[in-house]
């Protein structure tokens, strides 16, 4: 037998068998990213459901207000809410037939759901004709019903408190397919060690037999090394047997722990020796592939952390939108919040006024509604004009600023050790429809992330619904209390003039009776004048 051959051979196939496990690590490493764009396209998509879900009823709440302040008032303008909320709910409706027909899960159930939805629209439908055709108690007495409980208590918390399960099955299904494949990939590369063991072995063993091919055989394999595991920058003209082991061992080592550490979640660990300069080198190799690995894994953990803070704060601040009904209150708890989440010094909300008055010179100005700094709220009375400013012109330009460089005077902030000028400022516009209905201003003494200036961007939009919702809640508790002032003035208006026509009634009486007494007295001077005349008529 040519043991020769037969040595080349096997050496040959134990490498092309390791090489081999390297493509199959590599492969599964790809498929492992795939899985988890996959899981995460999932996740986004139960998330779309639940915040659809919820925006519908958002939208019908504020259709509800508006049919309800059109009943009290008759105020065509009243209906603005319930027009927009209108073509808003049919489009959400939309998106999520197609989004649960495709899925499948709990599509019966949304149909229910929709039905039952659509009768209440029409419903408001129903009554705003009956108001406008003067049938206001018809149309109080379907209000009445409150059918809108009925309609929250048997469809929408229910089906509510399914969709919000799914979401969760949905994560938790995604997160443990996640780990799962985490565990082939350690796995795959603890074999893919094992097996490299035995190569290294039959490498020493054929190295004594074969003392004429040493040099080249441990130079091929310390260029192996650098070329599949980890290249160290160092020479390529090592042939000692000793050294080319050592590195072998001790990069498949620092490939075992770095592994582990990324499969316990600690995506900060860093290959051991690696540098930015040795980064170029070491691109296409295992060391390479476990950083990209590493990164990308960091990164989803990252945005992950962002998701799930961005969702809790809408959440959080969507929440404390709806529980006040005193508007002070909201922007007060509101700012406080804000500034708190995300860990800033100060904040101020600037909200827009329309003045009624004619005789006024500035029909809209900006008014400081709340403000907060250092854990103290700021009372401060300030009011700003369109264009003066910087928050002036953001109202009117209708786009955020963020100032990494703040004018010198243009803010400070006041804590116990003194006054300082804050590092950098935010001004967001807070808009409705495209309408700017405030201005939003925020200071710090540290920078900003991209994502926090966009949450704050976000933020404002649930803001400037709330803002309009209070507004116009505003507007019909006035319009309400100018009614009943109005019916309160004509009550009185008419128990005057009851009283002034029972007067009347008095007089005409009075009137009438001296009018009679009159008539008896010159019936009886008539009588009394003829009998004279006939007495004197006698004598004569």
């Amino acid at each position: 037998m040519n043991w020769k051959k037969y040595n080349h051979k096997l050496l040959s196939a134990l490498l092309m068998t390791v090489t081999s496990l390297l493509v199959i690590n590599f492969a599964l490493l790809f498929y492992s990213f795939t899985v988890l764009k996959k899981s995460k396209e999932t996740q986004q998509f139960a998330e779309k459901v639940v915040y659809t879900f919820n925006d519908i009823w958002d939208q019908l709440k504020s259709s509800d207000l508006g049919v309800r302040s059109f009943l009290l008032t008759g105020n065509e303008d009243m209906l603005g809410p319930h027009l927009v909320a209108k073509p808003a709910i049919e489009q959400h409706f939309e998106g999520l037939d197609s989004l649960l027909l495709i899925n499948g899960n709990h599509y019966e159930d949304f149909k229910k759901y929709r039905n039952r939805f659509l009768l209440k629209i029409k419903e408001s439908d129903q009554i705003i004709e009956l108001v406008r055709d003067g049938n206001n108690d018809e149309a109080l007495a379907i209000f009445n019903q409150d059918s809108g409980y009925d309609l929250y208590l048997n469809y929408y918390a229910p089906l509510q408190e399914k969709l919000i399960s799914y979401q969760k099955q949905v994560i938790k299904k995604a997160s443990s397919r996640y780990l799962s494949f985490l565990q082939y990939i350690k796995i795959s590369s603890i074999i893919l060690i094992l097996l490299s063991i035995p190569v290294l072995i039959f490498v020493l063993i054929l190295f004594k037999r074969q003392n004429k091919k040493r040099v080249s055989l441990y130079r091929n394999l310390h260029l192996s090394n650098k070329r599949y595991i980890f290249n160290n920058g160092e020479s390529d003209n090592k042939d000692d047997e000793d050294t080319a082991i050592k590195d072998i061992v001790a990069n498949l080592e620092k490939s075992s722990r770095f592994i582990d550490n990324i499969t316990n979640g600690e995506y900060n660990v860093a290959w051991e020796g690696m540098t930015e300069d040795l980064l170029s080198l070491n691109q296409n190799n295992l060391a390479g592939n476990l950083i990209k690995m590493r990164d990308k894994m960091k990164n989803a953990k990252n945005e992950d952390s962002i998701r799930i803070w961005s969702t809790e704060g809408h959440s959080k601040f969507a929440s404390i939108t709806r529980r006040h009904v005193d508007e002070q209150e909201m922007y007060s708890e509101f700012i406080i919040e804000l500034v708190k989440y995300l860990n800033m010094h100060l904040g101020m909300l600037f909200v827009k006024n329309e003045d009624e008055n004619e005789d006024s010179e500035n029909k809209i100005t900006l008014k400081l509604e709340a403000s907060y700094a250092f854990g103290r709220k700021k009372y401060i009375e300030k009011e700003l004009l369109p264009g003066q400013g910087l928050v002036g012109q953001v109202f009117e330009e209708g786009k955020s600023t963020y100032l990494k460089k703040v004018p010198k005077d243009y803010l400070t902030i006041k804590s116990g050790m003194g006054e300082s000028q804050p590092k950098v400022v935010l001004i967001v516009p807070i808009k409705h429809n495209d309408a700017t209905v405030g201005v939003l201003e925020m200071a710090s003494f540290q920078p900003l992330e991209k994502y926090q200036i966009g949450f704050v961007e976000d933020i404002c939009t649930i803001l400037a619904s709330a803002i309009v919702n209070s507004q116009a809640s505003v507007v019909t508790r006035n319009l309400l209390k100018t009614t009943q002032e109005q019916a309160e003035t004509l009550r009185m208006q008419e128990e005057e003039m009851r009283q002034n026509m029972e007067e009347l009634e008095a007089t005409q009486e009075e009137m009438r009776r001296n009018q009679q007494e009159l008539e008896r007295s010159n019936q009886e001077l008539l009588h009394e004048k003829a009998k004279l005349e006939d007495e004197l008529h006698l004598k004569s």
